[in-house]
């Protein structure tokens, strides 16, 4: 077993390393999930140093390898995005969600059927510049009562604990690159 740390942008990614789903698969790839999770509380437009949070896994959750988690939000670019992580280099891996974490979530056409009771699908989920505004509205057109939850995190809850996301499934839909990035990343990092 690799022991990996993990370094996250928000409270959803955090629910994300922690969900029954995403231990699973790290299990079955050879990896322990340290602990604590170390969480950075948003990076911004203009970007965030993430060097202290990067030595605070390190030293807290004692973690031989260090996986950071962020969002690439409205970088035009993945290197853009990077070069306002300061410190991002100390990190053993870096992986962006392109966008946000919620195109994963549309990503698993299982999991976002039973969200959207059978009545829409996303064939291009990491195309939107805010997939949370999306998803609201959608949930207009299509007429789910129940909507997105207040925030991020209820969403995140909601699609992690009541319709079972997974990321193998959401790194299978052709158009999530990110997702299937961090599926490899895992894997190659279960092999060091």
């Amino acid at each position: 077993m690799v022991k990996i740390g993990f370094v996250v942008e928000g409270p959803s990614e955090k629910k994300l390393i922690e969900s029954a789903n995403f231990r699973e698969l790290c299990s079955r790839l050879g990896i322990e999930i340290c602990t604590p999770i170390i969480l950075i509380g948003g990076v911004g437009d203009t970007g965030r140093d993430i060097t202290g949070f990067i030595s605070d896994c390190r030293n807290q959750a004692k973690p031989e390898r260090v996986l950071v988690l962020v969002d690439l939000e409205n970088a035009a670019c993945f290197t853009g995005r990077k070069e306002k992580l300061i410190g991002w280099k100390t990190a053993d891996r870096t992986v962006l969600a392109k966008r946000n974490l919620e195109a994963w979530f549309m990503a698993d056409t299982e999991a976002f059927a039973r969200w959207a009771e059978n009545k829409g699908c996303v064939p291009f989920p990491e195309m939107y510049q805010d997939n949370f505004a999306w998803l609201k509205e959608l949930c207009n057109e299509i007429g789910l009562k129940r909507g997105t939850g207040v925030d991020h995190l209820s969403f995140a809850k909601v699609m992690l604990n009541k319709h079972d996301f997974s990321l193998e499934r959401a790194a299978q839909h052709p158009h999530c690159s990110s997702a299937q990035y961090l599926l490899d990343t895992l894997k190659a990092l279960s092999s060091v």
